[in-house]
Parts: C-alpha cells; sequence; structure tokens
C-alpha cells in the first residue's frame, strides 16, 4: 500500500510542469480567440497565479525533491521500494566507528535540511513497520503509547513539578489555615477540597474539627449541642476552650514539622458564639489567649436568611437565623489583617480557586519561615 501512494505521488509530482504548461497555453488561446475585454479580465487573475505558482515550484519545491523517489533507487535493482531503507552507498555502522575516525565518518553525513529530513522520514517508516504494525501481534505498541503519554504528562507537569519543589525546599513549618463562618456556610465542603488540593501537589496535610467530639471533653459537648444535656454558658465556653487547648500542642508539633493543618473552626467560633450568648466579649478572649494563631483565616461570609435553607439547619442547638445574625455581628468585631473573606453563595469550584491561590501566595511567602504567631500577643 504504501508503495503504491509513494509511486502515485511521483508519477503526480513529474507532471505539474506539463500542467503549468498547459495551463497558460489555453491562456494565450483565450486571448487570442475572445475579443471582449471582461473574458480577458477575467482570466488575468489565473494568469497572475499560475506565473506565481510557476515559479515558486520551480524555484524551490522541485529542488527539494518533496515526494520524490530516491536518486539512488533503482526499481529493477532494489525491488519494492520500502521508505525505510537507505539506498545511498553504505557507511560504516556508528557502534562500529572508532573514536579516531569519528569525524571523518561524521562529515560524510548528508546534513542538509534534505539530509536530515529523509533520515527522519526513515525512521519513522522503520518505527511504524517493526514496531507499531509489526508482522506478529505483540503488546509494543500498547508499551509505546504507554512510553508517550507518560512523557506527555513530564512535560506538562514539568512546571508543576518544579513549582512544588521550590516550595518544599523553601518551606521551613507548615501553615495553620482556619475555616470560619455561620452554621451550614459550606467550611466543611471547602476543608476537604483544599486538603486533596495540597495532597495532590504533595504537601503533608492534616484536617481538625473542633469541637473534636472524641475524648471526655469532647463528647460532652456533642451532648451539649445536639440539645442532650444543658450547662450553663460560661461553663459551656470554658469546655469548648479547653477542647482546643487539649490538641493545640499536636497543632504546634505539626506545624513544626513541616505539615500544613487545616481547621474546620477554631477560637473564633468560640468568641463568637459565646459572646452572642451574652457574655463578655473580653473575656471570651481571655480564655484562649495563647493558643497558636493562624496564618490565614477564611471567612464564608453568607446572609443569615439563606441558612434555612440549608440542609440540616436546625438540627443542633445553634441553628437559628436570629442567634446566627448576632454571631456573625461578633465575627465582624474579630476581623484582622489576616483574616480572607469569602462569598460562601459562589460555586463550590469559585470558592475553591480563590482559596487555592490564597495558600499558595501564602506557603511561598517569607512567612513560612518566621515562627507561628500566638494569638493574643502579637
Amino acid at each position: 500500500m504504501i508503495n503504491a501512494i509513494i509511486e502515485w505521488q511521483n508519477r503526480y509530482i513529474q507532471r505539474l510542469d506539463h500542467t503549468f504548461m498547459k495551463r497558460a497555453d489555453r491562456y494565450i488561446d483565450a486571448v487570442k480567440k475572445s475579443r471582449s475585454s471582461r473574458q480577458i479580465l477575467t482570466l488575468l487573475p489565473q494568469r497572475i497565479l499560475l506565473n506565481a505558482s510557476e515559479k515558486i515550484w520551480k524555484n524551490y519545491l522541485r529542488k527539494t525533491s518533496f515526494g520524490l523517489l530516491p536518486k539512488e533507487y533503482n526499481k529493477k535493482i532494489h525491488g519494492p521500494y520500502c521508505p525505510w531503507r537507505y539506498y545511498g552507498k553504505k557507511d560504516t555502522n556508528i557502534f562500529d566507528v572508532k573514536l579516531a575516525d569519528f569525524s571523518a565518518w561524521m562529515s560524510r553525513r548528508n546534513t542538509s535540511p534534505k539530509g536530515i529530513m529523509a533520515a527522519m522520514s526513515r525512521g519513522y517508516y522503520s518505527w511504524i513497520y517493526h514496531w507499531f504494525s509489526p508482522r506478529v501481534a505483540n503488546v509494543a505498541p500498547l508499551c509505546h503509547l504507554l512510553a508517550f503519554m507518560a512523557f506527555a504528562r513530564m512535560i506538562f507537569n514539568h512546571n508543576n513539578f518544579k513549582r512544588d519543589q521550590f516550595l518544599m525546599e523553601n518551606i521551613s513549618r507548615g501553615a495553620l489555615i482556619v475555616f470560619e463562618g455561620l452554621d451550614r456556610s459550606g467550611k466543611t465542603t471547602q476543608v476537604r477540597l483544599l486538603s486533596n488540593f495540597l495532597q495532590c501537589h504533595s504537601f503533608p496535610v492534616v484536617t481538625m474539627s473542633f469541637p473534636t467530639r472524641a475524648g471526655v471533653i469532647g463528647e460532652m459537648l456533642d451532648q451539649y449541642l445536639n440539645k442532650k444535656v444543658e450547662m450553663e454558658n460560661h461553663v459551656a465556653h470554658l469546655l469548648f476552650s479547653a477542647d482546643r487547648w487539649a490538641v493545640h500542642t499536636e497543632i504546634e508539633n505539626n506545624i513544626k514539622c513541616g505539615i500544613t493543618v487545616i481547621v474546620d473552626r477554631y477560637l473564633f467560633s468560640g468568641i463568637a458564639f459565646s459572646a452572642a450568648k451574652g457574655l463578655d466579649f473580653d473575656w471570651c478572649m481571655n480564655a484562649d489567649r495563647g493558643l497558636p494563631q493562624p496564618d490565614v483565616v477564611f471567612f464564608m461570609d453568607v446572609k443569615p436568611e439563606t441558612l434555612k435553607h440549608r440542609g440540616e439547619f436546625g438540627v443542633e442547638r445553634f441553628d437559628d437565623e436570629e442567634f446566627q445574625r448576632n454571631v456573625l455581628h461578633n465575627y465582624q468585631r474579630l476581623t484582622e489583617k489576616y483574616w480572607q473573606v469569602i462569598d460562601a453563595e459562589k460555586s463550590q469550584k469559585e470558592i475553591a480557586d480563590q482559596i487555592e491561590r490564597t495558600v499558595y501566595d501564602l506557603l511561598k511567602s517569607p512567612a513560612m519561615a518566621s515562627p507561628l504567631k500566638i494569638f493574643g500577643y502579637t
């Protein structure tokens, strides 16, 4: 099949010279026979195009011998044409060339554009014939395809690899990232998405949620939130704070080891919710002074009136629209420079993209080389 195509291509190209001349003759005959200037003007663009095409063909394309059989090929001697076979004078194989003769061997190579293209063409057809379309079925095509896919993936991910390598070499500690917001504002979803994103980029990540709902204190708080037990407001606040203090050493150790800690609710929730119940704002803050201060706080901003339309709103103790409005006011009092207000009414993808960009900027910043700050003292 390949031989038939090449022979047809060879015959077609060799006839192009005659085609140009025949068209030119037809043009001259038409001009002689025609007495109408309109017909002459109609044929004029064709004549201009023919002249330009003829010059391009004779001066450039024909000299390249593109599509023609090699001059060294003789059908009577060589038989059917093989596109991967070299029909020129045989030379020493490159693996048999001595080091002293290598420069002379290289000087005999055809380094012209035509020679380079011919060598590439022979290599391509050889690969197709011997490996990709072999006479005997084997797994070589599949292996080549997998190798190509792996190479393409390496090329496309090269920039990401260099970026990740830079980050891993220049980060001396992990980051403390906190998600805050009203109930059912999408914090847990974004914690999961950010954790998956960082893990895909080879960053060690630990996720936490407060209250922990585990251990003695966590179980008591879980019963309190689910309205199974009642507590005095001051006692409840101190229990929430104690739940955070119980794991603050674990948070600090992870960060010192270069592990990024992502927290779903933190001390700001304890202050905002307790103050919304009528407790003194400064007193609520004092219980958490000394805990690690986050590097960034993502506040999921959503209108309280839209929360009741979200799933499971109203199950826990504080799922009340008016109470959530008071909590939002307290959150606004806690806002600092390291807070990022996120419009939680956007789509999950838009929110995730914004958060991921902010986290990358944070991880590349010089702040990762400095110690973690302490809440209430810095």
